[in-house]
C-alpha cells in the first residue's frame, strides 16, 4: 500500500511509524507526513483521520496505544491526543510553559496504556504519567546524568506489571508497579 495523488482513500503517506489494531480489530496506522489512517477490510482502502484542530495534532503519528473505552492515544510531533473513533472527537494535550503539570514537550515520542489502564507518555523531554480520571499528567524523573536530556522513544509493559522505558542515549530502564523506584536495565554477564 502506497500513497496515490489525489486519492483520499489511498494511505496519506509511504513512511508508516506505528500499528495499532484496536478492540473492533480495526488497524490504525500512524504515519511521519500524513497523520493517522484506519484500514477498511471491507473496501481494502483506508480512512484518514483530519489533521489539526478536530483532528491529530500533527501531521507525524510516533506511537498509538488504546484503552478499555475503545479510545485511543496518539502520541505526535504536536502533542498528546485522545481519538474517540466512534464519534470523531478529538482532545487534545500539549505543554504549557506555565503549568507543571502539563506534557514537558509537544514531541511526544510513545504512548502505552499499562494493565491497570495508566496512560504513560514518553516526550522528548522525559517521562510521564496521566492521571485520566483526574486529569493530572505527573512527570517522572529518570535516573539519567544530568548531562543528558531524558529523551523517552519507545515503552513497553511486562505481564509482571513492569513498565520498561528505552531512552535516546541513556539506556533502558524499568519501573515496577509494586516498588515505584526506577531501575536502569544493567548488563549481567
Amino acid at each position: 500500500y502506497l500513497p496515490v495523488p489525489n486519492d483520499p482513500t489511498s494511505l496519506p503517506d509511504n513512511y508508516g511509524l506505528s500499528l495499532f489494531k484496536d478492540k473492533q480489530n480495526r488497524l490504525w496506522i500512524g504515519t511521519n507526513g500524513g497523520g493517522v489512517a484506519r484500514y477498511d477490510a471491507q473496501t481494502d482502502s483506508f480512512v484518514r483521520i483530519p489533521i489539526g484542530a478536530n483532528g491529530s495534532s500533527h501531521v507525524t503519528v510516533n506511537s498509538i496505544a488504546g484503552d478499555s473505552e475503545g479510545g485511543l492515544w496518539f502520541a505526535t510531533r504536536g502533542g498528546l491526543d485522545y481519538f474517540h473513533p466512534d464519534t470523531g472527537a478529538i482532545q487534545h494535550y500539549r505543554h504549557e510553559p506555565n503549568n507543571p503539570n502539563s506534557l514537558p514537550s509537544d514531541f511526544t515520542r510513545a504512548v502505552l496504556v499499562d494493565q491497570q489502564g495508566i496512560i504513560w507518555v514518553g516526550t522528548s523531554k522525559g517521562l510521564v504519567k496521566f492521571d485520566v480520571v483526574n486529569q493530572r499528567l505527573t512527570r517522572i524523573s529518570l535516573p539519567i546524568d544530568d548531562n543528558k536530556v531524558q529523551r523517552i522513544i519507545s515503552l513497553g509493559s511486562s505481564k509482571d506489571g513492569k513498565l520498561w522505558i528505552g531512552s535516546f542515549d541513556a539506556g533502558a530502564f524499568y519501573l515496577d508497579t509494586k516498588d515505584p523506584a526506577i531501575a536502569p536495565l544493567i548488563n549481567r554477564v
